[in-house]
């Protein structure tokens, strides 16, 4: 079986640690079945454009980028989700066969019939919607992410059957966490942040980064990055690589 993965980052902040493993899992998972591997920069949520800014979001994908480079992790193609708006918004419409749904609809108004996990619904249904079509279009067919998105799933699988749409295999793999209890977090004023740029700026390489994460999750450290060979319960000492001192992503400005 050829496996087709995607990585879909939310721009609100730099890459860390934990975004590393799940882009390491997805690479591999596709080379190793000679599928393709693939990045879509989510750009286009409300809250993060009203939060951050258009600027801010720009410069958190370009940031995403120049650390996936660093690290030697290589994606077929890069995509922005705001390059797909129109086309996803097409296809649902096609698949609807009624007019275009306004930009960043909110699909529970069109479709009262789905089925909520919680109330409220943790995930904005029109972000759900948009992932599916998107995963479509681009021919993903395996999608990995982490288990605390789980709850995302009966949504995903409810549009598929809506629209008549291949329903892709979905793997939730174990959250990265720290051995103090503390969290991997993009929010750049949290102690125990393990951004990759500030790793970089401290002055650790990609090798030993990727060392000291194979050690804190694979079962083989020297192994692959399957997810078959991904530990239960992935822990991340908290001293490791320093990686304590955090910036502010925008200003520059240290926290110690």
């Amino acid at each position: 079986m050829i496996y087709n993965t995607r990585l879909v980052p939310t721009l609100n902040g730099l890459a860390h640690c934990g975004h590393m493993v799940a882009a390491l899992v997805n690479e591999a998972e596709a080379k190793a079945s000679g599928g393709r591997f693939t990045v879509r920069l989510d750009d286009n949520q409300p809250a993060q454009l009203l939060r951050n800014g258009p600027d801010a979001v720009t410069f958190y994908g370009a940031a995403w980028m120049a650390d996936f480079d660093w690290m030697g992790i290589e994606p077929e193609e890069y995509f922005f989700q705001s390059a797909w708006s129109q086309r996803v918004d097409m296809h649902i419409a096609y698949l609807n066969h009624g007019p275009v749904l306004a930009p960043r609809p909110f699909i529970e108004s069109h479709f009262p019939e789905i089925p909520f996990c919680d109330s409220p619904y943790p995930y904005a249904p029109h972000i759900t919607a948009e992932a599916v079509i998107s995963d479509y279009l681009q021919e993903n067919n395996l999608i990995i992410t982490g288990e605390d998105l789980l709850s995302r799933y009966s949504l995903y699988a409810f549009f598929c059957q809506l629209w008549g749409l291949p329903q892709p295999r979905q793997v939730f793999i174990p959250r990265l966490r720290l051995s103090n209890g503390g969290e991997l977090t993009d929010v750049s004023k949290t102690l125990g942040n393990f951004k990759i740029s500030d790793l970089r700026d401290q002055g650790h390489t990609p090798d030993e980064i990727r060392g000291v994460l194979a050690e804190a999750c694979l079962i083989d450290p020297r192994g692959s990055w399957l997810v078959a060979n991904l530990k239960r319960n992935p822990v991340l000492e908290a001293g490791a690589l320093g990686g304590i001192n955090v910036t502010d992503e925008i200003t520059g400005q240290r926290h110690e």
